[in-house]
This record gives structure tokens, sequence and C-alpha cells, in this order.
């Protein structure tokens, strides 16, 4: 996973901490990608839900990616665990692709890898982010 600067809400921060916590204590795949992510934190810029850049995905965002190694796209909302529904395009921070692309930029690519190697992702669109919206406690 390469370095980046993210920003986060400290409002989501404070909510992700022990979900995340939990999360890295398992031997699972999903555990590596926690541990990874958690590190990114210890970098990130906390800030309060109203200085949150327009541009940046945060928890409960929708956004549009396209997979630019299978040139698939893709929408769905950065949720948490028990707001996921798949079938409804709301996926769990927990899974990889979300950890991937959250603080990230509209316009930015990420490259994140995989059990299969490494996955290249363009986040093409911020279709919605709740702070810009006014909405600081989603």
């Amino acid at each position: 996973m390469a370095k980046r600067n993210i920003y986060i809400n400290e409002y989501d921060l404070k909510r992700l901490e022990p979900l995340l916590y939990d999360a890295a204590k398992g031997k699972s795949m999903t555990a590596k990608y926690v541990q990874e992510f958690q590190k990114e934190l210890g970098r990130a810029k906390v800030v309060k839900p109203a200085s949150v850049p327009a541009h940046v995905v945060t928890m409960n965002s929708q956004i549009r990616i396209t997979n630019l190694d299978s040139n698939e796209q893709m929408i769905f909302t950065i949720v948490f665990p028990k707001d996921a529904h798949p079938s409804r395009d709301r996926l769990s921070i927990l899974a990889p692709i979300c950890l991937a692309l959250l603080g990230h930029k509209a316009g930015e690519t990420v490259k994140w890898g995989i059990p299969s190697g490494m996955m290249r992702l363009k986040l093409e669109e911020l279709l919605y982010q709740p702070e810009s919206n006014g909405n600081y406690d989603l």
C-alpha cells in the first residue's frame, strides 16, 4: 500500500478506532488490511467534520470508481459494518477496497495490495459526501 496523507473527521475517527482495533486482532486477510490502514490513520490529518475538503472520501460517501485493470466501473457507498448491504451497493469500511479509498480525493489513482496482486483503482467521482452536504453526524 502506498503511503498517503489522508483526512478523517474526528467524529468518524472516534467511531472507527474501536472497530478497527477489534478487526485487527484477528488472523484473517481483513486483519492484515486493517492493520495497514491503522498505520495510515496515525499519519491522518484529523479535522472537524465541517472542515473536511469536499472532494475527499469519508464515511458514508458514495463514489464511482474504475478498476483500471479490468475497466469495470462501480458505484457504492462506504458504510460502517452494521449498515453494509452489498446487494444495495453499501460496502463495509472493513472491505479492503473501502480501506484503500477512504481519505483519497476525486481524480486520484489508488494502488492497493490484494491476495492476487495489486489492484489499481481510479476514483472517478465523489457522488455524495455527507460533510459537504451539512450532514456531520452520519
